[in-house]
């Protein structure tokens, strides 16, 4: 059993094409505590494997781990020896590898969000950097194992949420240098690289001094929640926020996390429980109750490796 008190969030889209895992963690989810992983089952509420490393022994990843084609990567973090490394863990092999931050303009650091297209790129957003808030947006290229640098943001900002739609990456929120979340949805469009704008603002009871999560359910609701409250919003008429059933919760707890587990729906994940909301019924559901200590969470999609057709 897991047991102490810190999550964080990690999300990210999946993708239809012709992709298969290698391994038997497809729908699952991964959590890091302390210096190792264990895979939870949604479907069972057990957690049914675990397995210690001393690599992933690191802070300030709440939003830079991501799966694709196998691996869980997990860019940065806290401390001058970790924040220019990124670690990745097989699914398949059950072993943690390690390797350097390196490419032209390109910068680690701590607090990055990362999100995957679904087929080869891993692009890095935000983040903090030898003390500085960042701007950028770097690229991973999973196939060859290399970074690029792609493009800037209109602001700086660390620990926000991101995923990938149709070419373009959503940046949900994000916290300045006082700590403030920005209350914004910005883009950025990877088809051309000089385009980004504000998206649209988030609600304005949106307590910006409080922490906020979202995740993206893969076509067209951006789920989010702070502070209580709990809606979603849509990409394609810009409609919301729509306003839906509030956590369980007695008190929200500043550590808490939400992303979307298809087939499932939101899940919300606090330091005593793991709850889903059911979209059809407009309520939550405990899946799982216990003491949960410094978690990275990440969802294992289908997506994983490419399929030869040959």
């Amino acid at each position: 059993m897991v047991t102490g008190e810190t999550l964080y969030h990690i999300d990210l889209v999946n993708y239809e094409g012709e992709l298969k895992a290698g391994h038997g963690w497809s729908n699952h989810i991964v959590g890091f505590y302390d210096g190792g992983t264990c895979i939870f089952n949604p479907t069972s509420s057990t957690w049914v494997h675990s397995n210690k490393n001393a690599l992933f022994m690191r802070n300030g990843i709440q939003c830079s781990s991501v799966y694709a084609r196998d691996n869980i990567y997990v860019f940065g973090g806290d401390g001058p020896n970790i924040e220019d490394s990124y670690v990745w863990y097989s699914l398949v092999d059950q072993k943690w590898s390690i390797k350097n931050i390196v490419g032209p303009s390109v910068e680690g650091g701590s607090n990055i969000s990362a999100c995957f297209d679904g087929q080869r790129f891993i692009y890095l957003v935000g983040g903090t950097h030898k003390g500085y808030l960042l701007n950028r947006v770097d690229c991973f290229d999973v196939e060859t194992g290399t970074f690029r640098h792609v493009g800037t943001l209109p602001y700086h900002f660390k620990s926000a949420v991101s995923f990938f739609q149709n070419g373009i990456i959503y940046i949900v929120g994000g916290y300045d240098k006082e700590d403030k979340n920005l209350g914004a949805i910005f883009t950025f469009n990877t088809l051309n690289l000089g385009s980004n704008k504000l998206f649209r603002q988030l609600p304005t009871y949106v307590d910006n001094k409080k922490k906020m999560s979202a995740c993206f359910d893969g076509k067209d609701r951006v789920y989010l929640s702070s502070n209580g409250w709990f809606h979603y919003i849509l990409l394609s008429s810009l409609g919301g926020p729509f306003t839906l059933t509030s956590p369980p919760l007695t008190t929200f707890p500043s550590d808490f996390t939400l992303f979307f587990v298809p087939g499932f729906g939101p899940t919300l994940c606090d330091s005593e429980r793991i709850s889903m909301y059911n979209t059809m019924y407009n309520n939550w559901e405990q899946i799982y109750t216990g003491k949960l200590r410094d978690i990275a969470w990440c969802h294992i999609t289908a997506a994983a490796v490419v399929e030869d057709t040959t």
